[in-house]
């Protein structure tokens, strides 16, 4: 019991995460076959919560199915699942993928082609679900749009801020009195105990 709290989370399959500009991630960036996809879209709708819905998608590798016939049924998952935006990725699904009305599109030839043209100001409160075959390597796609959790520590040393206060108080007359401006809460680093 007591080493359960220092478990750390394992990527698995449908992994929900905080996006930049409130967006919503779905990493399902594992796995890319119609199954999985038609799961992948119904969780997507589960948590999409009336928010824009995005699909990123590769090529879908080794169906067993015609081209035409793959994309197909994965236009028609899309189209179930009311798509607004879709970015593919891949020649095939660049070719093969028919397009809907009411439905944004953007194809790349591959996930560095996606990658050297982001913006993260093209995606804003909308849920988006990454879903690939692995060797297009879409977890790098997942961490250019996940919100960031930086490990950056400021450490504010008050004595030392008395100190330089005391010091720019030696080049001026006694009666002359200081009046300090705290702005914007300190910067985020206190403001009460950095007018103290």
């Amino acid at each position: 019991q007591q080493k359960m709290p220092q478990l750390q989370a394992v990527s698995m399959r449908l992994e929900l995460k905080k996006g930049i500009n409130q967006c919503s991630i779905i990493n399902d960036s594992y796995s890319a076959d119609l199954s999985s996809l038609g799961i992948a879209l119904s969780f997507l709708d589960q948590q999409s919560a009336g928010s824009k819905r995005t699909v990123i998608l590769s090529d879908f590798l080794q169906t067993g199915l015609p081209e035409k016939k793959l994309y197909d049924e994965i236009a028609a998952l899309l189209y179930v699942h009311r798509i607004n935006k879709i970015i593919g990725i891949g020649k095939n699904i660049s070719t093969h993928l028919r397009k809907q009305e009411k439905t944004a599109y953007q194809f790349y030839n591959t996930t560095e082609d996606f990658l050297n043209q982001f913006r993260s100001s093209q995606f804003k409160e909308e849920t988006i679900l990454v879903k690939g075959a692995r060797v297009f390597e879409f977890e790098r796609i997942v961490h250019a749009l996940e919100q960031k959790v930086h490990q950056t520590v400021l450490e504010i040393n008050l004595n030392a801020i008395a100190h330089n206060l005391k010091e720019y108080q030696k080049f001026l007359k006694t009666s002359t009195k200081i009046m300090a401006m705290v702005k914007a809460f300190a910067y985020g680093s206190g403001s009460f105990e950095i007018a103290n």
